[in-house]
């Protein structure tokens, strides 16, 4: 036990101490290139917008029936934590890279409060494709569950309860997710 415990050091001892060093060669570059790499935008989708709310709760984007290269399907939840003191925030919610909502796309409010919400400067992007939603064109881009009362004169979403439940919802439209990601 001893002779091969000597021997297991030994060995390392010699592969560690004989390590044959050589110095580097330096990289030489090319001084005079001519073409610019145009870098793509990753494939990552992303929404960026301004929330205020009366009721601070947390925001989650989410999009149900992924499917991925496996031939799986995958429900997908984002979460954006609003604190308690927090009335007003700038949120960004990301994607994993390469994974594109082809089913739907949609923000839920919260659901534990009754609340006024107020969205702008949303913006949407996948890849190098930008949506800009602007407050007088809400009713464009998307639409509002049953959950949910839209004043377009004041931009401001309304949450109600229906048969004593709460789960107010605002979805990109089909057809805006589709230029989106295509």
């Amino acid at each position: 036990m001893i002779k091969k415990t000597i021997l297991l050091f030994a060995i390392l001892f010699a592969i560690t101490s004989c390590k044959d060093e050589q110095p580097k060669k330096a990289e030489v570059k090319p001084q005079n290139t001519t073409s610019v790499e145009k870098k793509e935008a990753p494939k990552k989708l992303v929404l960026e917008l301004d929330v205020e709310m009366t009721q601070p709760e947390d925001l989650v984007l989410f999009s149900n029936e992924i499917f991925l290269n496996n031939g799986q399907f995958m429900n997908l939840r984002v979460i954006q934590k609003i604190n308690s003191n927090e009335t007003s925030k700038h949120v960004v919610f990301e994607f994993p890279e390469n994974v594109k909502p082809d089913f739907n796309l949609a923000l839920s409010l919260g659901n534990t409060k009754e609340k006024e919400v107020k969205l702008s400067n949303i913006k949407f992007s996948y890849g190098d494709k930008n949506i800009n939603v602007t407050q007088d064109e809400m009713n464009k881009y998307l639409t509002f569950n049953r959950f949910t009362s839209y004043n377009k004169d004041t931009n401001i979403i309304t949450t109600k309860k229906v048969g004593g439940k709460l789960n107010p919802v605002v979805f990109l439209k089909k057809d805006q997710l589709l230029k989106l990601i295509k």
